[in-house]
């Protein structure tokens, strides 16, 4: 009788649903301390490469060529951007706004033969990393923010800005900026994602659809041309589009996953 009891407590719903529970809580426990062991060899190994993990989502560097540490799509989609860029900056002046881990400020010189390039980012131990990683021959890296430039009036030639005004509160203030330190008939290459939830997007304030991504940069700059960028991934707000830059027309200005404008600094 002591075996049928025992037995039918053991397969009692109510106690196998306690002993799930339990389960469940020791499994993300053992996920917390594995993650800590990881995070701790890191530490001791590599600081930098810690840095880079835990920082990945914002602050990217698209040139480490490791699928475990982001996936090659992602690097692509922000490689291909600066690529593009880096057509225009051939023996320019340019800026790099909002420039993160400074691989792209690197892609401007390097790929693009820009005569200087000055990237610039908000957050100091992203401007310390690329000063160590991406400091080559014509760049400098400087801590600030967009939208208090720490350079001279009319003295820049090109700036290439990518996902910046979707993150601030007022884009006046940083288009004010831009139009102030581009040379006359300089150029702004700029890029915004298509209308990408706030409510999956943590880090930024404002949603832009084509319409009024114009709209904004209308109120100082002639715009040029709009282009479609998408990166072929399987997320629904690529559109099911294959990875490339192409200009964006009224038929396909839906299916963009992000918008790229090249503008012009007019009297």
């Amino acid at each position: 009788m002591k075996k049928i009891i025992k037995l039918l407590k053991l397969y009692d719903p109510r106690y196998l649903n306690s002993l799930s529970k339990r389960i469940s809580i020791l499994e993300k426990e053992l996920n917390k301390l594995t993650k800590f062991e990881k995070d701790l060899d890191l530490l001791i190994d590599n600081p930098e490469k810690l840095w880079l993990d835990r920082n990945k989502a914002e602050r990217m560097d698209a040139l480490i060529n490791d699928d475990e540490y982001t996936h090659k799509t992602r690097r692509d989609f922000h490689l291909d951007r600066y690529k593009f860029a880096s057509e225009f900056v051939k023996g320019k002046i340019v800026a790099d706004i909002a420039c993160g881990t400074g691989y792209g400020t690197r892609i401007l010189l390097e790929k693009g033969n820009a005569k200087k390039c000055t990237g610039i980012d908000i957050d100091e131990n992203t401007v310390l990393y690329s000063q160590r990683k991406h400091g080559i021959n014509g760049s400098e890296y400087i801590c600030a923010s967009a939208d208090d430039l720490p350079l001279e009036n009319d003295s820049i030639d090109i700036i290439v800005s990518f996902e910046t005004l979707e993150h601030v509160i007022d884009e006046n203030l940083v288009l004010n900026e831009f139009f102030r330190v581009l040379k006359p008939k300089g150029r702004l290459i700029i890029s915004t994602p298509n209308k990408w939830p706030l409510s999956i997007m943590p880090y930024h304030t404002k949603e832009y659809d084509l319409k009024e991504f114009k709209r904004v940069l209308n109120t100082k700059f002639k715009i040029e041309n709009v282009y479609n960028q998408n990166s072929g991934h399987f997320w629904k707000y690529n559109h099911n589009q294959d990875r490339g830059i192409i200009q964006t027309t009224d038929k396909i200005k839906d299916l963009a996953e992000c918008f790229i404008a090249v503008c012009i600094k007019t009297d």
